[in-house]
């Protein structure tokens, strides 16, 4: 029995030796595999039959582009140095100017008030154009010419396709005149969504006013990139055959007695009173 136990002895003590790895106490370092890929083998399976669900595109299919590119100058259309409108392109209408190259009323107000302005790509030319409610109207003042005719272009985006439905028209914009229609060039809007109004008419005699109406429409309307410019043409047949609608006579009639209130003359303020009031009752 002692002789086995010394054997049992022996054995544990040459474990021990063997897991120690020597002297150092270093431990035995573990095992390495090799792994071997064959280089014939698809490896890209997967990819492979992700491709094949796609169709091949036809040389002929059309190309679907991710994003548009536009460029815009934040001075409006600059190509028409003739402009005799005072800001065609809405760029420089603000809330703290003295003087408003844009007249507007309501529906139910007859006031004047400067019109809602969009900033962004939905305009034509520049960077911002004019917001237009249904029912709402605007006039767009420009400088007195003694041309005999003027070509007269306004665009605007409607939310239908009938450029039938606004009206646009030039004019005196205090007196109680006669104006001049200008009709669509087309009687639906072009790709994006846009009718251009054109004509050559005979200019008042005063100060000119483009009159625009959102007459029939149920929504917003944008107005853009107007224009005011003498024509080449001697004036003779310059007068528009068609007359406005009764709406858009209407809206002008309205709009010419807001810009007559605007352009009045207030007295003065008492001293010490409100400044937002104005005094009627001075000596």
């Amino acid at each position: 029995m002692m002789h086995n136990l010394e054997r049992s002895a022996l054995v544990i003590a040459s474990l021990w030796v063997a897991s120690c790895g020597g002297e150092g106490g270093a431990a035995t370092p573990a095992p390495t595999f090799q792994v071997v890929v064959d280089a014939s083998a698809d490896v890209s399976a997967e990819a492979s039959d992700a491709a094949a669900e796609q169709p091949e595109a036809s040389p002929d299919a059309p190309v679907v582009p991710k994003r548009k590119v536009m460029t815009r100058n934040p001075f409006g259309n600059v190509a028409r140095s003739a402009n005799l409108m005072l800001d065609g392109d809405f760029e420089w209408l603000g809330g703290y100017t003295s003087q408003y190259p844009w007249l507007q009323i309501s529906p139910l107000i007859v006031s004047f008030e400067a019109p809602a302005i969009v900033t962004g790509a939905k305009c034509r030319s520049g960077l911002r154009c004019a917001s237009l409610g249904v029912g709402e109207s605007i006039a767009g003042i420009g400088v007195i010419t003694h041309d005999p005719s003027v070509d007269v272009s306004v665009w605007m985006h409607l939310p239908t396709t009938d450029c039938e439905l606004v009206g646009v028209s030039l004019g005196a914009c205090f007196q109680q005149s006669p104006v001049q229609l200008v009709t669509a060039a087309s009687p639906t809007a072009d790709a994006d969504g846009w009718c251009h109004y054109q004509s050559s008419v005979t200019p008042p005699q005063s100060t000119p006013c483009v009159f625009v109406s959102n007459d029939a429409t149920e929504d917003v309307v944008l107005v853009d990139d107007v224009v005011l410019e003498g024509a080449a043409s001697s004036g003779a047949n310059a007068r528009s055959l068609r007359s406005p609608g009764p709406r858009h006579l209407a809206a002008v009639e309205r709009l010419r007695a807001a810009a007559r209130d605007f352009a009045t003359p207030k007295p003065p303020r008492r001293p010490g009173a409100d400044p937002t009031e104005f005094a009627g009752d001075l000596p």
